[in-house]
């Protein structure tokens, strides 16, 4: 019997139990798998794993999030009806994927099943002949899940009658082309990159049935793909074509050439010649502003235009997502964001006889909840009420180590031209860099022993803004990496003895020796397990970890893009500098190396 379908089967009769209205404690967990087990025993099942497994599943929770209405707007009227049973094809498609592909906890589902939900009860109604326009701003913790938040709202407003999604992702191709394969993945199903080819299924495309019933593959239009030029051209909207009334998803980056294509190809779906003016009509439209604090806020200088005749008093980036949203008599807009300042200080009553009205988030605003699992700066860095007396202290976790041996390699401030110093010709790395790799290796052994293979695992090195330091820097790195490939291939017993000893202290005196204190302070989940060197240093060899590492550069000048969906796993160190400060996913990351000084509050983050 297969462990992933025992797990699957424990949890089904969990479900069941719970939507009874049993309480699903540690002891009913504990007599189901019994149970589970007196059935299917096997020397092939590890059911301790099993175990620790299903209580993670069952034991974390979110709360609930804060909602600011809007008192203005006195037309909207509510439209879901609570007590009706809708289809939702694409949202239980979407919530079964996250259960059973990606593991999440049953509570932190449900919380998302009532989030999306709410949010989509103050969009506007897509059923209704009348026109509306709702604006709104979703505000989460970093890595919190915001991603997963607007995927959900997507399929619940596909399921509900939304006819355009327009997801604006960040400003770099990087960002566009990995969100785009991670809604390639959650909603439509199929690869949007070889989609020439016909349909390759992935990720919900292949659930077939839910409980019993069918949820056959439905596939959506995308005028988008994920690679890495992917990103909106009429000539391939016009190709694809498509009905006015046919849903179709468009995942594009903030860029004025981009914008102004989308909309000069959606003003020629419905030009009204008399009017001379185009006003797409029953077609409602979803706009999801990601990092909305970021190229869509209207930056204009006001005191500069005086200076110049005949200057639009909006930047091009938020003049262009209005003017999209414009044509549109039935549109809802919401941006999501961690850092909310500049959305929350647009002017609330500006608008344009050009562009039309702002996005000022004027119908509500809400604050997602983070799970309990989630640990965030706050957790991280501890905090101290040095400054404000009613803050409750928190002391950091012990897994941050500062360095301070780069200064003469690598100085906080040089110059795009900086070269950093030569060692053999090769440009050097600081030691701790190189301690910090082997980290990695570590982080990666240690992840496996508990979880097994197949799993994602990613470094971040964010030294440098500049491309060039950073093409050095991926030398630097890559030659460390070859040197220690080259003492395991090799084998020379003395020289992979000593490494290998090297990578005992660290474990010793960093993992091993902070075991409890680190469980203790991020919750105790069951499934840390404290290991022995032994296992360790066997799974490092026995998985051949140090010779499967790689570098990834992700800077504008490389057209590398991070893909995670692919069936084998990875073991990447990612090294960049802007373009990993904007909603770029590392998934896997467990080690971090930052020397970056930056006044930026996004960058910090």
């Amino acid at each position: 019997m297969d462990q992933q379908l025992i797990k699957k089967l424990i949890s089904t009769t969990l479900d069941h139990k719970s939507n009874s209205g049993m309480k699903i404690t540690d002891s009913i967990i504990n007599e189901t798998i019994n149970d589970m087990r007196k059935n299917y025993e096997s020397d092939d099942l590890d059911w301790e794993n099993i175990k620790l497994e299903i209580q993670y599943t069952y034991s974390h929770y979110i709360e609930s999030g804060e909602i600011i209405l809007s008192d203005e707007n006195t037309d909207f009227e509510p439209w879901l009806e609570a007590d009706k049973q809708y289809g939702w094809h694409y949202w239980k498609k979407y919530h079964t994927y996250l259960k059973n592909n990606k593991g999440w906890p049953v509570k932190v589902l449900d919380s998302l099943a009532d989030i999306t939900y709410e949010i989509l009860s103050l969009v506007g109604n897509p059923n209704s002949n009348k026109s509306f326009d709702r604006r709104g701003l979703v505000l989460g913790q970093v890595q919190s899940g915001k991603t997963a938040n607007y995927t959900g709202v997507i399929c619940r407003a596909l399921d509900m009658g939304y006819k355009r999604i327009i997801v604006l992702a960040g400003i770099h191709n990087n960002l566009r082309s990995q969100t785009q394969a991670r809604l390639d993945e959650e909603i439509l199903g199929y690869r949007s990159d070889s989609i020439e080819f016909g349909y390759t299924k992935i990720g919900v495309g292949k659930i077939d049935k839910i409980n019993g019933l069918d949820y056959g593959f439905k596939p959506l239009l995308s005028l988008t793909n994920s690679k890495h030029n992917g990103d909106f051209k009429t000539s391939h909207a016009t190709m694809i074509g498509g009905r006015i009334d046919q849903p179709a998803i468009l995942v594009v980056k903030k860029n004025s050439t981009v914008l102004r294509n989308v909309l000069n190809w959606l003003r020629g779906l419905d030009y009204n010649k008399i009017t001379e003016k185009t006003l797409i009509e029953n077609t409602p439209l979803l706009v999801i502003d990601d990092e909305a604090d970021n190229a869509s806020i209207n930056t204009f200088n006001y005191k500069k235009s005086e200076k110049i005749k005949s200057v639009e008093e909006f930047t091009k980036i938020n003049g262009l997502i209005r003017k999209i949203l414009d044509i549109f008599d039935q549109k809802t807009y919401i941006g999501y964001t961690a850092t909310p300042y500049a959305n929350l200080f647009i002017d609330r009553n500006k608008v344009s006889s050009k562009v039309g009205k702002d996005l000022f988030p004027s119908d509500f605003i809400i604050t997602l909840p983070t799970p309990s699992n989630y640990i965030g700066p706050r957790r991280i860095f501890g905090i101290t009420n040095d400054t404000v007396d009613d803050v409750i202290e928190e002391d950091p976790i012990p897994i941050i180590k500062l360095v301070n041996d780069f200064k003469e390699i690598i100085p906080n401030k040089h110059k795009s031209n900086y070269k950093l110093p030569l060692e053999n010709d090769i440009p050097k790395i600081p030691d701790s860099l190189k301690m910090a790799i082997d980290y990695f290796i570590i982080a990666i052994a240690i992840r496996e022993s508990r979880d097994g293979i197949g799993k994602h695992n990613s470094m971040l090195i964010h030294i440098t803004r500049f491309n060039n330091v950073q093409n050095q820097l991926v030398n630097g790195v890559n030659n460390y990496l070859s040197m220690i490939k080259d003492l395991v291939i090799v084998n020379d017993t003395g020289l992979v003895s000593k490494y290998f000893d090297r990578l005992k202290c660290y474990y010793d005196d960093d993992f091993y020796s902070n075991f409890e204190e680190i469980a203790k302070k991020i919750g105790n989940d069951k499934r840390l397990i404290k290991k022995e060197w032994s296992e360790i240093i066997s799974t490092i060899q026995n998985n051949k970890i140090i010779e499967k590492l790689g570098i990834k550069l992700v800077t504008g000048q490389v057209k590398d893009k991070l893909e995670y969906h692919d069936n084998h796993s990875s073991y990447s160190i990612i090294i960049g500098g802007d373009k990993l400060s904007r909603g770029l996913t590392l998934e896997g990351l467990s080690i971090s190396y930052f020397l970056r000084s930056t006044k930026m509050y996004d960058t910090l983050m």
